[in-house]
């Protein structure tokens, strides 16, 4: 079993929270929060920023962390979730994704598996946005290569 690490970012506009259909096989037709793979060598608020732009069109400003998620089980994966304003743009379709939408966030709770992706942490962080939880970007320490 491989462990993956993933970033996402909550993003909000007049009251109501991006969220993105996928369009890879895996989870064809699957509502999420826009977000993906953390890339090597990537700080964690950039990759945010750049699954952002390259899902949605949106140039964001990530403003806090609102937590790192950690998923169990066969599909065991580390998630950390930031809030982050629009900066520039328009939200439209992306890379691999089928259409965006606009939702408050009180409607995400009990979500169907077959309709989100990984409905567990989509309603914890959902719960945590609602709630106000945020912690500031630079809780997440960024390390640099060590020389012996």
């Amino acid at each position: 079993m491989e462990m993956k690490v993933y970033v996402s970012t909550v993003i909000e506009q007049d009251g109501k929270i991006l969220l993105v259909q996928e369009a890879k096989e895996k989870n064809f037709q699957k509502w999420n929060i826009p977000g993906g793979s953390l890339e090597l060598t990537e700080k964690a608020w950039e990759g945010a920023k750049r699954e952002v732009q390259e899902e949605t069109f949106l140039d964001v400003e990530i403003t806090s962390l609102l937590g790192v998620y950690n998923s169990i089980g066969n599909n065991h994966s580390i998630r950390f979730v930031f809030v982050g304003k629009i900066v520039s743009g328009t939200a439209g379709a992306g890379d691999n994704i089928l259409a965006v939408k606009w939702v408050d966030p009180a409607e995400l709770v009990n979500l169907d598996p077959a309709h989100y992706i990984n409905p567990l942490v989509f309603e914890a962080s959902a719960k945590d946005y609602i709630d106000g939880v945020r912690y500031p970007v630079e809780a997440v320490r960024e390390m640099g290569k060590h020389s012996k």
